[in-house]
């Protein structure tokens, strides 16, 4: 409950941020609001010091999560202004990939030699010298919207809000899917819980690829057939992972599934670029943003509580079959 308690916190405020994010990168220089980001990020980390108290370190949390909210939907429509074709969306999100993989691997031995305090702060660190010179930069893209440029053109308020409620549902199954992961591979794997942490790590290691791949191929082909075939795939994948094959094939299908289900996210960034104008991009990237962390709020409360219910209804039928 305690652990759930700190996640649900930090997603709701990270949600709402998030959205005030993208309005704010609309209205001011991008540069300016990411460097506030990460500055505000390295120096609220410290704060996780003075924290002694369970509430208190929720509190910190928070306010950390206000710093990093701002990174996703600015940065997102900061690329898609400059650059915002899909290899360069591919490349900005598989590289964020591989630095998850980087710290979730350092990261028990951090805590194992430094504890967990200083840990949270070495990782904060690097937000600093990033956040000084988006500070310290003179370069200020230009919002120029063509009508004539297919790019730019917005294609109204229900398709955006559609899209919002396909993505919702999509990751909304897919966040239960990650958040039972580990616990999958307990009682249906029978691995110890300190193995199974690890499993998360072969989804990202075919996530960075997705990422890459569906970005190159969204220059090429419709992003929205792209997600629709990657929807399609994660079914099958999902349903083989049940079936407790050995555990070469569940890494393997563990890889097609972030590959599938997390390399959706660069293919959904060139639809929003050319899907919104230039003006209001950070406000359709904040919104999706927001999204994932309301969807990070309920789906592993709502899931978790349907397996409960489930189990129990299953378990009552066996006992009835038995007599």
């Amino acid at each position: 409950m305690q652990s759930g308690l700190l996640l649900t916190c930090f997603s709701l405020v990270f949600s709402v941020f998030s959205i005030l994010s993208g309005h704010l990168g609309d209205a001011y220089k991008a540069e300016r609001i990411l460097s506030f980001g990460f500055l505000f990020t390295a120096a609220t980390f410290p704060l996780l010091f003075l924290a002694h108290s369970y509430f208190q370190i929720i509190a910190v949390l928070a306010v950390i999560a206000v710093g990093i909210s701002v990174f996703h939907p600015v940065g997102t429509a900061l690329i898609s202004h400059g650059w915002g074709k899909g290899i360069h969306f591919g490349l900005f999100e598989a590289t964020g990939c591989v630095g998850v993989l980087i710290m979730t691997l350092l990261f028990i031995p951090l805590v194992t030699f430094l504890g967990w305090r200083l840990t949270s702060l070495i990782l904060a660190l690097p937000s600093l010298p990033i956040g000084l010179v988006l500070l310290l930069s003179r370069r200020s893209m230009k919002y120029v919207d063509s009508v004539d440029d297919p790019q730019n053109s917005s294609l109204g308020v229900k398709s955006l809000i559609l899209f919002y409620l396909a993505r919702g549902a999509q990751i909304f199954g897919g966040m239960a899917v990650f958040s039972f992961m580990p616990l999958f591979a307990v009682d249906v794997g029978g691995l110890s819980p300190e193995k199974a942490a690890f499993f998360l790590l072969f989804i990202h290691i075919g996530a960075a690829p997705g990422m890459l791949i569906c970005g190159i191929l969204s220059d090429y082909y419709s992003p929205l057939k792209i997600i629709l075939v990657l929807a399609l795939i994660v079914i099958p994948t999902i349903f083989i992972l049940t079936l407790s094959p050995p555990l070469l094939v569940i890494f393997l299908f563990l890889g097609i599934l972030g590959f599938c289900s997390i390399g959706v996210w660069a293919p959904q960034g060139v639809w929003l670029a050319r899907a919104t104008s230039q003006r209001t991009r950070g406000k359709a990237f904040g919104g999706m943003m927001g999204l994932l962390g309301l969807v990070r709020i309920i789906s592993p409360l709502l899931f978790g509580f349907l397996g409960v219910v489930l189990t129990k209804h299953l378990k009552l039928c066996i006992f009835i079959a038995k007599f």
